[in-house]
C-alpha cells in the first residue's frame, strides 16, 4: 500500500513539474497558411496568419510611413517595442476580425503567448504577373510593342492603338482575323481594311470607337463598319483627327509581398522553433486592375 501511494505521489509530482513553465506550443507551423493584411491606418499595418486546426495565430504589427503593397521594393523594419511579432494560442478558433476588428470578441481567451523582443523584418513587394486579359497568348517581353506606345503587347489591351480593343478584333475561339489579307492580323494592323486610312480615323462621330461608324450605301450592302470596308474612303478632317482620343489601357497586375524575419527573438521560446518555422513568415498575393 505504501509503495502504491509513493508511486502515485511521484506521478502527480511529475505531471505538475513537467507542466509548470513548459512550452506547450502545439504546432507553430504556418507554412501552409495564407498571409493576410489589415491596414489599420495609413501607416499602421498588421500582417497575420491563422491556423484554426490548432487555434493558433501569428501577427506582425508595425508602423511604416510610405509602405504600400503596390510599391515595388524592399522595406527593412526593426522588430522592437513598437513593431512586434506575436504568437498566440486561443481557447477557440478565431477569424480575421480578431486582428482587424475594433475590439476582439469577448469569448476569446489567450491560452499561450510569446512576444518578440528583437530582430529584423524584411518585407519585399514585387510584380509577379501582369496581363491585359485580351485573349491573346503573348510573351512577357517588354521589347515587343507593336504600336510603340510604351506599353508592351502583353500589357496592352489595344496592341495596334486603333481604338478597338484587341479582344474585339479576334474571331471565334480567339482566332486571328485578316480583313485585308495582308498577313497582319487585325489586332496588330492599324489599318484593318487596307484602304490607306488608319482604323482609328474611320471614326466619323469622333467618339473613339470606330465600330459604330457605318456608311450605308450601294458600296456597303452588308453595312460593315467603315474600318472594315475598303470602299468607305471618306475624307478625314484635321479637326476630327485632333479630336479623337486614345482609350485608357487597363492591366491586371499581380503583386506578391514576402515577409522574412532575421534574428527574431521571442521571449521564452526555443530559438530553433523560430528559425525552423518563422524565418519565412509567408507570401501574400494581391491583384489590382491598374489604368495606364
Amino acid at each position: 500500500m505504501r509503495t502504491l501511494l509513493a508511486f502515485l505521489f511521484i506521478a502527480i509530482l511529475c505531471i505538475y513539474s513537467c507542466d509548470d513553465g513548459d512550452i506547450i506550443v502545439t504546432d507553430f507551423d504556418f507554412d501552409e497558411i495564407n498571409l493576410d493584411l489589415c491596414e489599420v491606418t495609413k501607416d499602421d499595418f498588421i500582417y497575420f496568419k491563422i491556423n484554426n486546426d490548432t487555434r493558433e495565430g501569428g501577427s506582425f504589427n508595425f508602423t511604416k510611413s510610405g509602405f504600400d503593397e503596390k510599391t515595388v521594393g524592399e522595406f527593412e523594419i526593426d522588430v522592437n517595442g513598437e513593431n512586434q511579432f506575436t504568437y498566440r494560442r486561443y481557447n477557440i478558433a478565431i477569424n480575421q476580425d480578431y486582428y482587424c476588428g475594433t475590439l476582439p470578441p469577448s469569448n476569446i481567451n489567450v491560452e499561450e503567448e510569446f512576444v518578440s523582443s528583437s530582430g529584423t523584418a524584411i518585407i519585399t513587394t514585387r510584380i509577379t504577373n501582369e496581363d491585359d486579359g485580351d485573349g491573346v497568348e503573348e510573351p512577357i517581353d517588354d521589347s515587343i510593342d507593336t504600336d510603340e506606345d510604351g506599353i508592351p503587347n502583353y500589357k496592352d489591351q489595344d496592341d495596334d492603338n486603333d481604338n478597338i480593343l484587341t479582344s474585339a478584333e479576334l474571331g471565334e475561339n480567339g482566332a486571328f482575323l485578316f480583313t485585308d489579307d495582308d498577313e497582319i492580323p487585325d489586332h496588330l494592323d492599324p489599318d484593318d481594311d487596307g484602304d490607306g486610312i488608319p482604323t482609328r480615323l474611320e471614326d466619323i462621330d469622333g467618339n473613339s470607337d470606330p465600330r459604330n461608324d457605318v456608311v450605308a450605301n450601294t458600296t456597303n450592302p452588308d453595312a460593315l463598319p467603315n474600318y472594315l470596308n475598303p470602299l468607305a474612303t471618306e475624307t478625314v478632317s484635321a479637326e476630327l483627327e485632333a479630336g479623337i482620343k486614345f482609350k485608357k489601357n487597363s492591366v491586371q497586375t499581380e503583386f506578391t509581398t514576402t515577409i522574412i524575419f532575421k534574428d527574431l527573438i521571442l521571449d521564452g521560446l526555443d530559438q530553433s522553433i523560430i528559425e525552423r518555422n518563422l524565418s519565412l513568415f509567408g507570401n501574400r498575393v494581391m491583384s489590382e486592375s491598374i489604368t495606364k
